[in-house]
């Protein structure tokens, strides 16, 4: 990746994993469970979240054909949630590259709505769209049937 690396397995300059603040935001925030889901190095991004206090409420998902990009992430987390009884209303959606994410951000978009199936509501940051997004249940098909390669839920969104 441009990145260098599996981003499932970044730190912060204090050695914090980025998948900790994840956790942390989107649990702290009232999300429960939390799908992380994992793709390259998937067995080395398991061990990390087994030793993160943050993964009470961690559900992991194994995105396998993670190599055809973020489309197959997020794919495998629409899947998971589906498989969910009951399944969720809606699903706050989070990469983990978004190491400065926190629970207070997480709320104002839970919070900014009522949240329902139909929901599709996103964070925006500098007039730009950003993250959570949150996909509400009656998305979840077409949205997985339309992301392709290493392309994220943006044009669906927009």
């Amino acid at each position: 990746t441009r990145f260098g690396g599996p981003k499932a397995l970044a730190t912060h300059p204090d050695g914090t994993p980025w998948l900790a603040t994840a956790i942390r935001a989107l649990a702290d925030a009232g999300c429960s469970p939390v799908l992380v889901v994992i793709g390259a190095r998937a067995d080395e991004a398991a061990a990390v979240i087994g030793t993160l206090p943050e993964t009470a409420s961690a559900v992991v998902v194994r995105a396998d054909d993670w190599a055809d990009g973020m489309s197959a992430s997020l794919r495998a987390a629409l899947r998971a949630a589906d498989a969910l009884d009951p399944p969720p209303v809606a699903l706050a959606v989070v990469p983990v590259d978004v190491p400065d994410l926190d629970a207070a951000t997480v709320r104002r978009v839970l919070e900014a709505g009522p949240t329902h199936p139909a929901t599709l509501r996103q964070a925006v940051f500098r007039g730009r769209p950003g993250h959570p997004a949150l996909i509400g249940r009656d998305h979840w098909a077409p949205l997985a049937s339309s992301v392709r390669g290493d392309e994220g839920a943006r044009r669906y969104l927009a």
